[in-house]
């Protein structure tokens, strides 16, 4: 069954750093990762099974109709599954001129795959991590999920001399 999430292309962040696309089809989980040492942007690919991202990207595949059927509404979200997510946070950005707000729906039960939508579309998942966060997020969009920290100034302390 084709889900409006297997016409998107997804950026995917490990820790903040843009890492490459992701896009689900019926047969696979197409991956275009970022060359690590030259930094560009290398050729899709189907996702390697022996790749290890903390994003559960097999399972994300596997329940795509779930995600996009869901009503993201209220304070508690029940999957078709069962999987059962709670509203968390929210952002706000502006994006395309528009101001947007984002709904950040944490996963209870089991390893963190959180859900962010706007206006009942999902638009990112987020696995956060012991390092960081591993995320894929529609592109355009990664202001209104948890990347929109890694973009915040940093402190600076001052010396003296």
């Amino acid at each position: 069954m084709s889900t409006y999430l297997q016409q998107t292309s997804f950026n995917f962040y490990c820790s903040g750093i843009y890492s490459g696309t992701i896009r689900f089809t019926d047969q696979a989980v197409m991956h275009a990762k970022v060359d690590a040492r030259r930094r560009t942007q290398m050729q899709e690919n189907v996702l390697d099974p022996g790749t290890k991202y903390v994003l559960p990207l097999s399972k994300i595949a596997g329940q795509l109709s779930s995600y996009s059927s869901a009503e993201w509404a209220g304070d508690e979200v029940v999957l078709e599954n069962g999987d059962r997510y709670q509203k968390h946070i929210a952002y706000q950005a502006e994006i395309s001129g528009t101001e947007r707000t984002s709904q950040v729906w944490a996963y209870r039960g089991g390893t963190a795959l959180d859900i962010v939508t706007v206006d009942g579309e999902v638009i990112a998942f987020v696995t956060p991590n012991r390092y960081g966060l591993e995320l894929i997020v529609r592109a355009g969009y990664e202001p209104l999920t948890p990347l929109a920290v890694y973009t915040e100034p940093l402190c600076r302390s001052r010396s003296t001399v």
